[in-house]
C-alpha cells in the first residue's frame, strides 16, 4: 500500500503480481508491449536483487504502458492502474537522480541550471510522499520500506536538494548533473 503521489489521502495498492500477469500474457508474443520485462527481473536471486539493471527492467516506461493497455483485457483494472502509477512516480524520481549528460533534452534528464527548476518542487513533494507513506506504515505495519531505508532515502533527497542549490548559488556552477553523485567508483574499488 502507498499514498497516491498526487493525492496523499488516497491509498493505492501496488502489486508485483500485475507485472507477472503482463509477463505471462506476453512471453510467447512476437511483439511485446513490455519488451524489457523478463523473468530474471521478476524473480531475482538475493544477489541479483542488488542489480540496478534488473530493477530498471521493472521501473520501465513500457511496463506502465502495458499495465494501462492490458488492464481491461486481463481483468485487473484497479491493480494494474495502481501499479502503473507507482512505477511512474519512482521512474520520475530515478530519471531526475540519474542525470549524467549535460546535453540531454528529455524533460527530467536536463541538468539543473537554476534554483527555479520545477524539479525542486517534485523533490519536496517526494519527501512529503515518503513521510505520508511512513505514517501509513505505522498504521498498517506493512507495505513500506524499512525504517532505515526510508530514513536513508529521505536524507538522500533532502541532501541532494541542498547540494544542488548550494552548487548553483554559492559555488556558481553552470549546471548540476545529479547522476554524478554516486558511489560506483567506491563500490568498484572496495566492493
Amino acid at each position: 500500500m502507498y499514498p497516491d503521489p498526487s493525492e496523499f489521502s488516497q491509498i493505492r495498492k501496488v502489486s508485483f503480481s500485475s507485472l507477472f500477469k503482463i509477463y505471462n500474457e506476453e512471453m510467447n508474443n512476437i511483439v511485446e508491449i513490455a519488451p524489457k520485462l523478463c523473468l530474471k527481473a521478476l524473480k531475482p536471486t538475493n544477489f541479483e536483487k542488488q542489480n540496478v539493471q534488473l530493477v530498471l527492467k521493472i521501473f520501465e516506461e513500457s511496463n506502465m504502458t502495458a499495465l494501462n493497455v492490458l488492464q481491461d483485457k486481463l481483468g485487473y483494472p484497479e491493480m494494474f492502474k495502481d501499479t502503473a502509477i507507482f512505477i511512474k512516480h519512482v521512474l520520475a524520481f530515478w530519471q531526475i537522480m540519474d542525470i549524467k549528460n549535460p546535453t540531454k533534452v528529455k524533460v527530467n534528464s536536463v541538468p539543473f541550471s537554476s534554483i527555479d527548476d520545477d524539479r525542486f518542487l517534485f523533490f519536496s513533494k517526494f519527501v512529503q510522499w515518503l513521510d505520508c507513506w511512513k505514517n501509513l506504515k505505522q498504521n498498517k505495519r506493512e507495505g513500506c520500506f524499512s525504517e532505515e531505508t526510508l530514513f536513508a532515502l529521505r536524507q538522500t533527497v533532502n541532501t541532494i536538494l541542498e547540494l544542488i542549490k548550494s552548487l548553483l548559488t554559492e559555488q556558481n556552477f553552470k549546471y548540476v548533473l545529479t547522476g554524478k553523485f554516486q558511489t560506483d567508483n567506491l563500490e568498484a574499488r572496495f566492493g
